[in-house]
């Protein structure tokens, strides 16, 4: 998910030179698809193990904000797709408003992705398994990804408005 949405920035993508912005729209749609596709499958494989194995469901604050998470995707991934054929809307909005709130929501469904990481390091069986230098390293590896696509995203929508 972090490539898909800095494959826009010209300093941040491993591929540089990868094209113009038509090309980069394609690569970031289907590095979200694949996102999207991990994230509701991993879902349904830990509802499946929990079922079978008569564990409680969703009794975390991380498996409760990530259903929560697995929806807001939902409803990002629409709004996507309203960006990319924006005349399916039965009304007329400027693409460029639609843009900055594709930016916008992307990045606060992106930081709740993050929160969502984060909070499963604490679970028990990883602070039990991690060695406490491993764990801080984790821990602050979704902090510095999202700083990055946070300045990006800012210095690129939101910063004109």
């Amino acid at each position: 998910m972090t490539e898909a949405i800095l494959v826009f920035s010209p300093w941040s993508s491993p591929f540089p030179g990868f094209g113009e912005r038509p090309r980069r729209v394609q690569w970031h749609w289907i590095q979200q698809a694949c996102a999207v596709v991990c994230s509701f499958t991993g879902v349904i494989i830990i509802t499946a193990h929990k079922m079978i194995n008569g564990y409680k469901h969703y009794s975390s604050y991380h498996s409760v904000l990530g259903i929560m998470l697995c929806s807001i995707i939902f409803l990002q991934t629409t709004g996507g797709i309203v960006v990319f054929y924006p005349d399916v809307l039965p009304f007329k909005v400027r693409l460029v408003v639609l843009k900055r709130l594709h930016a916008a929501n992307g990045l606060l469904t992106y930081g709740g992705g993050l929160v969502t990481l984060t909070l499963g390091l604490f679970s028990s069986w990883f602070v039990a398994n991690a060695d406490p230098y491993l764990w801080k390293f984790c821990i602050a590896c979704p902090a510095v990804l999202g700083l990055t696509v946070l300045l990006q995203l800012f210095y690129r929508y939101l910063w004109k408005c």
